[in-house]
């Protein structure tokens, strides 16, 4: 173990190098003794109790591999628990069995990463796909139920009891957190993919990057380009991978030197990576020529990947792609429909067409969608072109609490106090 000046740290030094290392290895860390313990919840409590022996033991010193030394710790601490469950046979040859894991391989291997096992895992064809996209975000990439909640448009409770049902039926059918046969895994790639999406989504929405939000991205990038390496033949895990490159070489250009958030039709491509670019162009080439030989059918994100794809032609060429990309969207919603589908499909209808076609558009899915903010957004976009100043405004004011990312509040804030003369924004 190494030791700060003077024989240890402080209890806050100790506890922001607790922090780093658990914003970088959690992933590594829960994957790997689910994997090791066959059981999501005891793996939980068991890097749970690992944390609260860090933050005394790390206090005189940090270890040379902090995050080996959580994955010893929390094994230790999981057949502990074991032990005082092992008076039946089935607890006691379980323990036995655990008993003869080389955690010390850990070291040896830089912690084992079963991200993958554990994502393909949860992705088991006995669940839901809400409760499948539910536990993968919550148990493997750790987000919080609220923003669960919020990208399944639902609340929280809901999130909870899903949780609570998918991890007792996951014991009830003894379903092992391990790597399924590879001939398992298109039927459980369509909800896989969803989750690395959306954890790509949720850091794409911080335009600040943050730090917690920045790993998110990373690792949905990672997970992306591994399935892409071991899938070559599935058109729709290429077609991911070169939507999310598009996505990620534009993020240069989202804010400006004030830190503005910057609308993708105003962007500077000049701060688009082109290296980036350049590895979407190829991941969207292979799943053109991988889709012939494809298990999974044509699915979504080999049109959205073409969207993007179109955005950035746009953008380059100076002309607009509107009737290319919509006729993408009309395919789109047939094979997902889905609010934000139907949201940025009437957009593009009323560049096409004009803003009353897009309201109509609008019109026809608003039910229920009173607390989402893209939906009050695409309102006021379209009553600003209209001419109707007053009602953009109660669009906006409604639209801004709902908004998360500081960024983004502070445009759609600032286009609100443009619509003069009406009251500020509350």
């Amino acid at each position: 173990m190494s030791s700060a000046a003077g024989g240890g740290l402080s209890a806050e030094a100790a506890a922001r190098a607790l922090e780093t290392v658990w914003r970088t290895h959690r992933l590594s860390l829960i994957s790997a003794l689910a994997a090791a313990f066959r059981n999501l919840d005891l793996a939980e409590d068991a890097l749970s109790d690992a944390l609260v022996a860090a933050q005394s033991a790390w206090a005189n010193g940090l270890p040379e591999k902090p995050e080996a030394w959580l994955y010893r710790t929390a094994h230790n601490k999981g057949l502990d628990r074991l032990r005082g469950k092992s008076r039946t046979e089935r607890h006691a040859a379980r323990l036995a069995d655990l008993s003869m894991h080389d955690v010390e391989s850990a070291d040896a291997m830089h912690l084992p990463d079963a991200r993958l096992s554990m994502l393909f895992t949860l992705a088991h064809p006995s669940l839901s796909a809400e409760a499948q996209s539910a536990l993968m975000l919550f148990h493997v990439i750790g987000l919080p139920v609220p923003v669960i909640s919020r990208g399944q448009l639902t609340n929280d409770a809901v999130i909870h009891q899903r949780l609570k049902r998918a991890r007792e039926k996951l014991a009830r059918n003894a379903v092992a957190i391990v790597e399924p046969p590879r001939a398992e895994w298109p039927e459980r790639l369509p909800p896989l993919l969803g989750v690395i999406e959306l954890v790509y989504g949720y850091a794409h929405a911080d335009l600040a990057g943050g730090p917690h939000t920045a790993g998110f991205g990373t690792d949905a990038l990672q997970l992306a380009e591994v399935l892409a390496h071991l899938l070559p033949n599935e058109a729709e895990v290429q077609a991911l991978a070169a939507m999310l490159f598009f996505c990620e070489a534009r993020r240069p250009a989202r804010l400006d030197a004030a830190l503005n958030w910057v609308p993708l039709d105003q962007q500077d491509t000049r701060n688009w990576s082109q290296p980036l670019l350049a590895r979407a162009a190829a991941y969207l080439n292979a799943a053109s020529e991988a889709m012939p030989h494809s298990t999974l059918p044509p699915g979504p994100y080999a049109i959205r990947a073409q969207i993007q794809s179109c955005h950035t032609l746009a953008k380059f060429e100076g002309r607009p792609y509107t009737g290319q990309i919509l006729a993408l969207f009309d395919g789109l919603l047939e094979i997902e429909p889905s609010p934000v589908v139907a949201i940025s499909r009437a957009l593009v209808l009323a560049d096409r067409d004009g803003a009353a076609a897009g309201r109509a558009a609008l019109i026809a899915i608003e039910a229920g969608l009173e607390h989402f903010a893209p939906w009050h957004l695409a309102q006021a976009e379209l009553a600003t072109r209209l001419g109707e100043d007053m009602s953009a405004c109660a669009y906006l004011d409604a639209a801004i609490p709902l908004i998360t990312g500081a960024a983004e509040r502070a445009f759609v804030v600032r286009k609100r106090c443009a619509l003069k003369p009406y009251a500020s924004p509350k």
